[in-house]
Parts: C-alpha cells; sequence; structure tokens
C-alpha cells in the first residue's frame, strides 16, 4: 500500500520513479508533502476521528449513528489497554477514544465548518513537522 502511494505521488509530480527496492520513506516524504497527502497511517487517523466526529455531531448517516438513548459523553470512555500493543488496539471502539482524547481540545470542540480543515492541519503538522 504504502509503495503504491509514494508511486502515485511520484507520478503525479512527473517524477522518475525509482527501482522498486529503493522506495522509502525519506525518498517520498517531500514528495508527498508538496501534494499535501497525509501519510498512510495519518490518512487512517483522519477518517477514523472524522467518523467519530460525525457520529458523535449527527452528521453521520444513520448505520453511523449513535443510538437516541446513549449520551455522547459515554461513547468514548477510554478503554484500559495492556502497555503492550496489540491487534486489538486497531479495532474502531479502542482507536477512535484514544485518537479523540489524543486531539487538543480546541480541535475536538470545534465546529463542523472547521473541523475537517483543523484536523488535517494537526495531522500534517504532527506528519512532517519534526
Amino acid at each position: 500500500m504504502h509503495i503504491r502511494h509514494h508511486s502515485a505521488a511520484r507520478l503525479l509530480l512527473c517524477c522518475q520513479i525509482t527501482h522498486p527496492h529503493t522506495h522509502s520513506r525519506e525518498h517520498s516524504t517531500p514528495i508527498l508533502k508538496q501534494l499535501q497527502w497525509l501519510p498512510i497511517q495519518h490518512r487512517i487517523n483522519f477518517k477514523i476521528l472524522l467518523i467519530t466526529y460525525k457520529a458523535l455531531n449527527n452528521l453521520a448517516p444513520p448505520p453511523y449513528r449513535p443510538p437516541q438513548t446513549s449520551s455522547n459523553t459515554n461513547l468514548l470512555t477510554p478503554i484500559t489497554s495492556s502497555k503492550h500493543r496489540t491487534l486489538g488496539d486497531r479495532a474502531f471502539a479502542i482507536a477512535a477514544p484514544t485518537l479523540c482524547y489524543s486531539l487538543h481540545p480546541n480541535i475536538r470542540n470545534s465546529d463542523s465548518n472547521s473541523f475537517k480543515s483543523q484536523l488535517k492541519t494537526h495531522l500534517f503538522k504532527k506528519a512532517y513537522d519534526p
């Protein structure tokens, strides 16, 4: 997936695609940054956070909305996990609260018009600014 992502970035910028075994993050990072593309893991986090935000604010399609009886405060109750990373840490029920609580409250509580933009800016800085 990463190789295709990086190859597409090079292709869009008409860069020479190097040998398949030389696709490394160092070569692709400036291209991805120039295109303003988030790296794949940050893009996944962006999607999780966007779906969660929409669900909590009743902006998501019906299958993604919480039941009417649920309160939004209980939906993001952090799930305790072990100190070791497991496959279960990638489950939406664990990833969504973890990612939401890692956001600055200004982003988390922003209105729907600015949330997406602020979130992408935050993840972009996190990905490319040391």
